[in-house]
């Protein structure tokens, strides 16, 4: 028998996954051709697109990420959309976007735009872009028929996340690799090589600039450990361990100098900085730095404290010279050096490393047939690496003399234009001049300038010596001349006079001996520090203390720095000055006592107490009056001056409402500016501020300002008087209209007596001595008073006090009050 069987196998699942792997391998290829991560969502769309039946495909930017892609549209249905529907969809897709990171099936999704028109979407698809966890844009499909998860190959999830995760890792390997270029970049910049050391194989990473200052082949094989400590100067071997093993063991950043040697056995000085990585059990795994080739800047270093030791040295200018030259020509990598005067056209070589030549000490030459006669010229360094390329390459004197190359400079003695010098080889160089090196030869003239200067003086400094001696000797103050270790070294008669010892005992002593504060005015190395007018007490040599006016200067004499210290005797200043703080004090108190009493005889004849006056009569009578009434306040400003002066002003410091201050002031003050035909307006705040001050000095301080400002302000105008909180501080401000201030007045305006010289007329003469008093009396008051001035406009003083929390403020007599505002401590006369 013949059976037969027919068998039929569903292959829509097996064909499915193949679709699914070839569109997840489509997403693979997407990824690796993306050039930048814009690249990833433009490619992507049409990928999305493709899958279902979508008519619209979309990508909406909701980041800066995407800049250059804001909105971009494909698909078969896009020409049935219009610009204004594809902007509605676009608004809806923003906010929808922003509101959710999950993706959005929408179905049946009205959209409206301008006009009341709708358009009605079947299958609305929003799937974000994720970036960090951030939206960065949002994919949009559209259809116009139903679609449901299950006819995609790929789900809107597993698109989120594979398209976030491409776009991300594609955003980093972006970010990393601008890091990399900008640390390659700032490496190659700054000439510096890269290293990295493995301390678990010993072996060595080097950067291509790393292995070029090391002079390692590029391609061979890299140092280990032991190849490298080989190379390094014997000198340096031990310093250089304990360096590393204090890296290793302690964690401290590895940062050492040493010398290492070439393969062509020339030493280079390297500078070596590197930062470790540990493991969990403390053990050093590695090291990552830098190198750096700082043999010119050693060289350089090494150089100038040859030159200084040489500049310092009692030795022979020529000698000195000589050996400069010699030193620097090596620094310069320049076989030859020389300093030429140059004086009426001709150039003398003085100084020069040349025993025969053209160059040797000597020789002169025609300052216009000199290749140096530009750097003569010049005003800083002039530098030509190759000759034949340069501006001199026509100069007759370059085949004559024989240069190839050469770097010079000018040279000035005390600021007058004296020579060159200059270094030079028949050889041009293969590259320019560093920095360092034009820096150098700039140093090399200015020491050859001061060296000349310092010998040229020498005979004219003796000379003068026995003149200056004549002249200090005549001098009536005491003259001390200090060596820089504070020792006395020349005094003139009148510092014996002063301090009872002979010039000679002087000249052995210490300026400390004379001076118990000297340690004030003295440097760390025991040397005087430069002061002008400095108040200190001195020592005579029975004992006695003397207050004293100094003056501390430094002389420099040859190549020593000296100071000068002039002494004046105050003790007659201050007996003057005692007497006459004690005649002022006893002829004001002697004034003030019948002053009051004829103040008050004429106020009663004023009010006719003692019958009727003809009009002349009360009209003197009141000229009387005001003029008592002026000497009076004069007399008591010149007491409050003299007790501001003594420190014995006292303040009584309690809380005070500035708000009703201020209105009992300016209402006090009022009857006063009617007399000049002005009136005060005031801007007070409704909330009251209370501060800590004396009351009644706080009064004299409002009086003077309104007065002032009423006597200088513009009759028919107001001023204004505003109380402002600014901050910690409140200000009262008062603005008049007057002429303002003379200019020549303002740098003084709150000395003593200082007045304007163009106020004359007897209803503003004052003593000059009100705003003096008002600002001590701020000061004490721990506030101040400022001013402003607008041309044409009028005048602005202000009084300021601080202002605080409820505290409580101790009063000069331990009594405790609590205020709304400033915290501030009063012990008798000492405060904040």
């Amino acid at each position: 028998k013949l059976i037969a069987f027919s068998l039929t196998t569903d292959q829509t699942a097996t064909r499915r996954a193949e679709a699914r792997a070839r569109k997840l391998a489509e997403l693979d290829k997407i990824r690796s051709d993306a050039t930048s991560p814009a690249d990833i969502p433009l490619q992507a769309l049409p990928w999305l697109l493709s899958d279902g039946s979508w008519g619209l495909g979309g990508f909406v930017a909701l980041s800066t990420a995407d800049t250059d892609h804001q909105a971009h549209w494909i698909g078969p249905a896009l020409q049935n959309w219009k610009p204004a529907e594809l902007r509605a969809l676009e608004t809806l897709v923003r906010a929808e976007g922003l509101a959710s990171r999950q993706r959005r099936w929408l179905q049946n999704h009205p959209l409206e735009f301008s006009g009341n028109r709708r358009k009605t979407i079947q299958s609305l698809l929003l799937i974000p872009l994720l970036l960090r966890g951030q939206v960065a844009g949002v994919f949009v499909l559209a259809a116009s028929t139903p679609i449901t998860q299950t006819d995609l190959l790929v789900s809107p999830d597993e698109a989120r996340a594979r398209l976030s995760q491409a776009y991300e890792r594609r955003m980093t390997e972006e970010e990393l690799a601008e890091a990399r270029e900008r640390l390659e970049a700032a490496v190659e910049g700054a000439d510096t090589g890269l290293w990295y050391y493995n301390y678990r194989t010993g072996k060595f990473f080097l950067s291509e600039r790393a292995q070029e200052i090391l002079g390692v082949s590029l391609g061979h094989a890299m140092p280990d450990w032991a190849e490298f400590g080989s190379r390094l100067h014997p000198d340096d071997v031990e310093r250089t361990r304990l360096s590393m093993s204090r890296h290793a063991h302690d964690g401290a950043p590895y940062n050492a100098e040493y010398r290492y040697r070439l393969s062509d056995g020339e030493y280079i000085w390297l500078q070596v900085r590197g930062r470790g990585s540990w493991d969990k059990d403390g053990a050093i795994v590695r090291t990552a730095g830098t190198l750096l080739d700082i043999t010119a800047e050693k060289e350089a270093e090494f150089l100038r404290r040859d030159i200084s030791l040489a500049m310092s040295a009692d030795i022979d200018l020529d000698v000195k010279m000589s050996t400069v030259l010699t030193k620097a020509a090596v620094f310069l990598r320049m076989p030859d050096g020389a300093l030429s005067h140059v004086s009426d056209g001709e150039c003398a070589v003085l100084h020069s490393t040349i025993v025969e030549g053209p160059w040797q000490k000597g020789a002169t030459h025609p300052l216009q047939d000199a290749i140096y006669s530009d750097v003569f010229f010049a005003e800083d360094v002039q530098a030509y690496p190759d000759l034949a390329a340069s501006p001199l390459a026509g100069h007759p004197a370059r085949a004559r003399m024989d240069v190839g190359s050469f770097i010079g400079a000018p040279v000035f003695v005390k600021g007058v234009r004296f020579g060159t010098i200059c270094f030079f080889s028949p050889r041009p160089l293969d590259r320019a001049f560093s920095e360092l090196k034009l820096a150098m030869v700039r140093l090399l003239a200015q020491w050859a300038g001061e060296e000349i200067g310092r010998a040229a003086s020498v005979a004219d400094l003796v000379a003068s010596n026995a003149l200056k001696a004549a002249n200090l000797a005549c001098v009536g103050d005491a003259v001390l001349t200090v060596s820089k270790t504070g020792c006395i070294e020349d005094a003139n008669p009148a510092a014996s006079a002063m301090f009872g010892w002979s010039p000679e005992s002087l000249r052995s002593m210490h300026i400390g001996e004379l001076m118990p504060g000297a340690n004030a005015i003295c440097a760390s190395d025991g040397g005087l520090i430069p002061v002008r007018s400095r108040q200190d007490v001195v020592k005579r040599r029975n004992g006695e203390r003397v207050t004293v006016l100094m003056h501390v200067s430094d002389v420099q004499l040859l190549d020593r720095t000296l100071s000068t210290v002039v002494i004046t005797d105050l003790t007659l200043v201050k007996q003057a000055e005692a007497a006459k703080r004690d005649f002022v004090s006893v002829v004001s108190h002697e004034l003030r006592t019948p002053l009051t009493s004829i103040r008050g005889a004429l106020a009663v004849i004023d009010a006719q107490a003692a019958g009727p006056l003809p009009p002349a009569a009360s009209n003197l009578i009141r000229i009387a009056k005001r003029n008592s009434e002026r000497l009076v306040r004069l007399v008591n400003d010149i007491l409050d001056i003299e007790k501001l002066d003594n420190g014995k002003f006292e303040v009584n410091l309690k809380p005070v409402s500035l708000r009703s201050a201020v209105r009992e002031s300016v209402t006090a003050n009022t009857s006063y500016a009617d007399r000049f035909g002005v009136t005060y307006a005031m801007e007070i705040p409704d909330e009251d501020v209370v501060v800590v001050a004396d009351y009644d000095r706080l009064m004299q301080v409002m009086a003077n300002l309104l007065s002032n400002a009423a006597k200088f302000t513009k009759p028919g105008t107001s001023v204004t008087v505003a109380l402002i909180c600014n901050g910690p501080h409140v200000r009262v401000a008062v603005r008049d209209q007057g002429a303002g201030v003379p200019e020549e007045l303002r740098p003084r305006l709150f000395e003593k007596f200082a007045q304007a010289q163009n106020v004359n007329t007897r209803d503003r003469e004052g003593s000059g001595l009100g705003l003096s008093i008002s600002r001590r009396l701020m000061q004490l008051m721990n506030g101040d008073i400022d001013y402003a001035f607008e041309e044409g406009v009028g005048s602005t003083f202000a009084l300021s006090l601080p202002l605080g929390s409820t505290q409580t403020i101790e009063s000069a007599d331990g009594a405790g009050v609590v205020m709304d505002g400033l915290i501030r401590e009063v012990h008798g006369r000492e405060r904040d």
